[in-house]
């Protein structure tokens, strides 16, 4: 891994991914992992016959699409999460038997267990992507397995009291090679530049 990019997964941000990922390699990128299920593609297809639709999984899926089309190997890195269309559908009925149990089981593995975190590690050291995108806190806890990668990461300004306690208190941020600032503005949102 050369690139680790981590990033807000929405799909405004998805041009500003690719740029960063242009001006890094302008002559097209061999690999690239996304923080997709492993067998997305699989997936995909089953949801389509079954339902007669494509899953919509937004921002990676864009990327995935982007580079494949220009001749990059995609990795889907992710094998502990499912496509978020299957997620919701499966937590709407969940969440009528379970409502906090599941969203608690969510949080203590983002924070505590980092089991997809760790699925994502292996995949990295298994399949040597040139760039790596995730979101984040997932980029977070890849840069302190590999200290010395290339780290540009999103970011949002400005930041109330409650957001910065909860960084502090909760989230181990690696320093990255490069900050992205992503404005908050109501609902919508503005790239600045550092």
């Amino acid at each position: 891994m050369e690139l680790l990019i981590g990033a807000y997964h929405k799909s405004e941000y998805v041009g500003k991914v690719e740029e960063i990922i242009r001006e890094n390699y302008p002559k097209g990128v061999k690999s690239l992992m996304v923080e997709l299920h492993s067998n997305y593609p699989l997936l995909n297809q089953v949801y389509s016959q079954v339902f007669g639709q494509k899953l919509d999984d937004g921002f990676f899926a864009r990327l995935a699409t982007t580079f494949d089309a220009k001749g990059t190997k995609i990795i889907y890195g992710d094998k502990e999460r499912m496509p978020n269309r299957v997620t919701k559908e499966i937590l709407a009925k969940q969440r009528k038997e379970f409502p906090i149990s599941i969203l608690a089981l969510t949080y203590l593995d983002a924070l505590v267990l980092h089991r997809r975190d760790i699925a994502m590690v292996k995949n990295v050291q298994q399949y040597d992507p040139q760039v790596v995108v995730v979101g984040r806190r997932h980029a977070d806890y890849i840069k302190r397995i590999f200290p010395n990668v290339h780290y540009v990461a999103f970011d949002f300004y400005p930041k109330n009291k409650l957001e910065f306690l909860v960084e502090d208190l909760f989230v181990n941020r690696r320093l990255p090679d490069r900050i992205v600032k992503v404005r908050k503005v109501d609902e919508s949102a503005k790239i600045a530049f550092k």
